[in-house]
């Protein structure tokens, strides 16, 4: 991971729109702390890459030390009047299921501090392990991945997108075209 946390510093340091933040690396504290070093008053979004596990039973868990993971997620949450979160799964996984009370661990910082009526959007149809996934009208732009190795790349270039060019990331998490 620390090479995704290397993207996301330079990632901040070039823009001051979105913050870029590693949900296993950067506890909700360090986020406090960033916050007392840098002016945050111009974020409109945080960007997060979060690593995540699967059960035998098929729900997803976020790592921790404890537990380790074995696939990275982009998740970007919209600091707006209209608070948005997308959930960006190249590998077709459900969110886990104690994600909004992690993120909300964040948002407070920015005023919003319970996220469960905020709107949480999944890029494709969660597909459980062993099942062939189909896109449908209800999958985005969002990358598939067909191998067992790209989440990382995918996560990384995902997040570069969603902090420095906002109208790219929206056709790129956008309603798929050619599908009705």
């Amino acid at each position: 991971s620390s090479h995704i946390m290397w993207v996301l510093d330079r990632m901040n340091e070039a823009q001051d729109t979105a913050l870029g933040l590693c949900i296993s690396a950067s506890p909700p504290a360090e986020l406090a702390r960033m916050i007392r070093r840098r002016d945050v008053s111009n974020v409109e979004r945080l960007v997060f890459v979060a690593n995540v596990g699967k059960n035998p039973d098929n729900s997803v868990y976020l790592s921790s030390m404890q537990r380790s993971g074995s696939h990275w997620v982009l998740i970007t949450v919209e600091l707006s009047d209209h608070p948005a979160i997308l959930y960006c799964d190249s590998n077709r996984w459900n969110y886990p299921p104690d994600l909004l009370p992690v993120l909300s661990q964040y948002t407070q910082h920015f005023g919003l501090p319970i996220l469960q009526q905020v709107s949480l959007s999944l890029m494709h149809t969660p597909t459980p392990i062993g099942y062939n996934h189909f896109c449908t009208g209800h999958c985005r732009n969002y990358p598939v991945q067909s191998c067992s190795n790209v989440c990382g790349l995918v996560v990384v270039v995902g997040s570069v997108i969603a902090a420095l060019d906002q109208r790219l990331f929206s056709l790129l998490t956008g309603p798929r075209s050619g599908l009705h």
